[in-house]
């Protein structure tokens, strides 16, 4: 991260490459990577300090309301972190596993991702109701 004057004030390095877009929310900075290492993070922006680092071998969609981000999770299932607590407040365990390809959405109170089961390989919908 830079100053206005361009002077480096802080810098982190990822096994995985970013993923999704930077999102800055309240002076932090959310994103998620993908490939060997990936996960879900949140830094500060003023000092660098890792708020949150979640292993999820890899975060290439998101959605996030509030301090609370729903991803896929190390297993395959889906998770909900608060992103500046560095918690997992929830998991489901849905009849497929997510993979960097499950889409992820939400529409009003339900979410909607596309995983794959474990036999064939087959693409499973899942719609949850937050």
């Amino acid at each position: 991260y830079m100053s206005h004057s361009g002077e480096v004030l802080w810098q982190e390095k990822h096994r995985a490459y970013r993923y999704t877009p930077f999102e800055v929310v309240d002076g932090h900075v959310i994103f998620g990577t993908a490939g060997n290492g990936g996960g879900l993070y949140c830094y500060r922006l003023s000092d660098g300090k890792c708020m949150s680092a979640v292993r999820t071998r890899g975060t290439t969609k998101y959605y996030r309301s509030g301090d609370r981000v729903i991803c896929r999770g190390y297993d395959g299932q889906l998770i909900c972190v608060d992103i500046f607590e560095n918690i997992i407040t929830d998991e489901l365990k849905l009849p497929c596993i997510l993979n960097d390809d499950s889409g992820l959405c939400a529409y009003g109170e339900y979410i909607c991702t596309i995983g794959f089961t474990r036999k064939g390989n087959s693409p499973c919908l899942c719609v949850i109701k937050m």
